[in-house]
């Protein structure tokens, strides 16, 4: 746990860090074209990698429990896909 946290704590550090030399090389018109392409990156790359899988915590009581996780797993994905196109 404390491996996790010491990771944590020096990541943010750097970001830290080094804002001040991000924020006199770039402009903040910059930054906010960075923080749309991120986005559409991240939306893009869950949907052609197929990585949703991931996100889901099976357990792994019995295969009653699994199935139940997977029937609502696909009740989730039928309703994230439906509902955009309301």
């Amino acid at each position: 746990m404390v491996r996790i946290a010491t990771g944590a704590i020096a990541s943010q550090a750097i970001v830290i860090g080094a804002t001040p030399l991000l924020t006199r090389l770039y402009e903040p018109e910059d930054f906010g074209a960075l923080a749309v392409f991120t986005a559409l990156y991240a939306i893009v790359a869950g949907v052609f990698t197929l990585k949703y899988e991931l996100s889901i915590i099976l357990p792994r009581i019995s295969t009653v429990h699994t199935a139940s996780a997977a029937r609502s797993n696909l009740r989730l994905e039928i309703l994230t896909c439906m509902l955009p196109a309301l």
